[in-house]
């Protein structure tokens, strides 16, 4: 996931399934998702943008590139499947003794960060609630016990705004 904004194409208008997939597929390229957690982070993201009404919300101000992959080429679609269709077990690993995680915080507002972006009009109480919802999910999911495999860099920006000035 990258700050960068792409322009909005009409025909490319990014429907939920488009940000549940980029959600959960960046969560699964980070944490190694099991089957059950990709199931169950697809429904309460899913559930979130209902309740942010996403859906009726005006053309998005800005597109993030995550987001257009997924819109232009199913990016994240393909990345969540391939494990399961290759059967390999992934590992899933604790953060050692020693070593710093990033927080929840910094993951959850990258990814509320991600739809203010694309929809501006998101009011303050909408924001509150898809953080809580996300740190929720983060927390559920073992983070920031649980070590990850990749961290995009909006997260490791929101990192060093949050975790590393703290």
């Amino acid at each position: 996931m990258s700050n960068e904004n792409l322009a909005v194409d009409v025909t490319s208008i990014p429907e939920d399934y488009h940000w549940v997939n980029v959600i959960v597929g960046t969560l699964d390229a980070a944490f190694h998702l099991i089957e059950e957690e990709q199931f169950f982070a697809s429904m309460i993201v899913g559930g979130l943008l209902t309740d942010l009404r996403i859906a009726e919300r005006p053309i998005p101000a800005s597109i993030p590139a995550a987001l257009a992959l997924e819109i232009d080429g199913g990016f994240y679609t393909v990345t969540i499947a391939k494990p399961r269709e290759s059967e390999v077990e992934r590992p899933i690993n604790e953060v050692a003794a020693g070593e710093s995680a990033v927080s929840v915080e910094a993951w959850s507002q990258t990814f509320v960060s991600m739809l203010t972006v694309a929809y501006p009009s998101i009011d303050p109480l909408e924001q509150m609630m898809a953080s809580k919802v996300f740190s929720d999910l983060l927390s559920s999911i073992g983070v920031p016990r649980r070590a990850a495999f990749y961290t995009p860099d909006d997260v490791m920006r929101a990192y060093n705004a949050i975790d590393v000035e703290c």
